[in-house]
């Protein structure tokens, strides 16, 4: 691994994480159906939020010189206004890139708007933060195919990146609400709020699932199988790690959410510790993530 794909990957996860972490969470707020719990969480995580925006802004900022160093072959390049500007505007990596770049911005006025407000603004945040993540479907293995195969291919990646970030971002909001649910005033809001959630998350699950499959088989399929890929090694990895999430999800799903009102305590903690667990592990697939899509599918990467 050189340094620049090691720069160019992380890059890529911190871009990814903080996208998804907003969409996510913003969606969760919008389904929390309660103007208090959803302004309190709001506040709670107002730091998470702005600095999350922040970071999204800044890690698809260095994207655009990355690509360009990397079409180069020469770190240097990154310093080059005139490869920077032949990028950004003459490519299609570069276009996606400028739409991206528009879309993290206004993500990032209207985090910054929300959080000096204090307001419970979390649909259209959540759609803001939808637009920011569109222009992930037109670069990457996807903008390697014409046609329908291509649309399909966008559209699933679309899906993908929506279900992922609704999982994974709304989970700081599940474990804001798990601990409103403690406050008996607060406990009804935040039992429904929670329930949204589990709702919800199937939905995300299934879609994520669904999505996945459609990826992988339109990028590995014209490559062929090989167990010594790179890629495909690192795309299981991502699938046992997605695997390991969901099972942590039905477990507190169907066992501990249950158990809430006759072993609250046992329950809470179990839930906050898988809760945990799933961030932990959709961190990780997001690291590989990351790396997946620098990479080929085939046997050469």
């Amino acid at each position: 691994m050189t340094p620049l794909f090691a720069a160019f990957a992380a890059s890529r996860f911190l871009a990814y994480a903080s996208g998804l972490l907003l969409f996510g969470a913003s969606a969760m707020l919008a389904l929390a159906g309660h103007a208090s719990l959803a302004r309190s969480a709001r506040v709670r995580l107002r730091g998470l939020l702005i600095g999350a925006a922040v970071v999204g802004v800044l890690s698809v900022l260095l994207l655009l010189p990355l690509q360009t160093a990397s079409i180069a072959d020469d770190p240097r390049a990154m310093l080059d206004p005139s490869m920077l500007g032949t990028v950004a505007w003459r490519t299609r990596y570069g276009q996606a890139w400028l739409l991206r770049m528009a879309g993290v911005a206004a993500l990032l006025a209207v985090v910054w708007a929300g959080a000096r407000r204090h307001g419970a603004r979390g649909g259209w945040q959540a759609l803001v933060a939808a637009l920011a993540l569109a222009p992930l479907c037109l670069g990457g293995h996807a903008a390697m195919q014409e046609g329908g195969a291509g649309i399909v291919h966008a559209l699933a990646d679309f899906i993908h990146c929506l279900a992922a970030g609704f999982w994974l971002g709304a989970l700081p909001v599940f474990l804001h609400c798990l601990r409103a649910w403690e406050q008996p005033d607060l406990r009804p809001q935040a039992g429904r709020a929670l329930m949204r959630f589990s709702t919800a998350g199937h939905i995300a699950v299934a879609l994520l699932l669904a999505s996945g499959a459609v990826n992988a088989w339109m990028i590995v399929a014209p490559a062929g199988l090989d167990a010594d890929a790179g890629y495909q090694q690192l795309l299981l990895l991502k699938i046992l790690l997605a695997l390991a999430m969901a099972l942590l999800a039905v477990v507190n799903r169907y066992r501990w959410l249950r158990r809430l009102r006759v072993a609250r305590e046992q329950a809470l903690a179990r839930i906050r510790g898988n809760t945990i667990a799933e961030l932990v592990l959709g961190a990780l697939a997001l690291a590989v993530v990351g790396c997946l899509g620098l990479m080929a599918p085939g046997p050469m990467s």
